[in-house]
């Protein structure tokens, strides 16, 4: 996750930091060095979770993926070069919530997770950040669109609904 600020870790350009669920404290890059399967210097530009290691490590020991994760497989993205399809991502802290697909991100926060370590404020309430256009969350554009804050917000309620009882359809 992203760096303290108790300890004077600079986020640069994003929001908050580690113990919240702003940019500042889950975006952080993932590095891959597997020279026999992976050529160097390649970059993949998606957004993937320390959920994708388990299957990713799966398929590269020839181990069977379970079916019910919630993380995917990146050897095709590393391996072509490319990136993965456009899918949800997902965090919940009980404190907060959030979801994650392409630019938008729905930030839903109950109560503060940490005033003692977090630093930053945490409004409560519920905010859509474009992040493409405002990378450090500076503006709630769920107003803007509410369709793209109605689809996020169903998303998460089903994956939290799969999550609290995998074994129903």
């Amino acid at each position: 996750n992203g760096g303290s600020l108790v300890t004077y870790a600079n986020n640069g350009k994003l929001k908050g930091g580690k113990y919240t669920l702003f940019e500042g404290g889950i975006r952080v890059p993932m590095f891959v060095s597997l020279p026999a399967r992976f050529r160097a210097g390649v970059a993949v530009d998606s957004v993937v979770t320390t959920m994708d290691l388990f299957p990713t490590i799966c398929n590269l020991t020839g181990a069977r993926v379970p079916h019910d994760l919630d993380g995917v497989d990146l050897t095709p993205a590393l391996a072509e070069k490319g990136s993965l399809s456009e899918r949800h991502v997902f965090w919940d802290t009980r404190a907060e919530q959030a979801v994650r697909k392409g630019r938008w991100k729905l930030l839903i926060t109950k109560s503060t997770p940490n005033k003692r370590l977090q630093i930053v404020k945490s409004p409560q309430g519920r905010f859509l950040f474009d992040l493409e256009n405002d990378i450090g969350e500076t503006k709630d554009v769920s107003t803007e669109h509410p369709e793209v804050m109605a689809q996020l917000d169903r998303a998460l309620k089903e994956w939290q609904t799969a999550v609290r009882n995998p074994t129903a359809e």
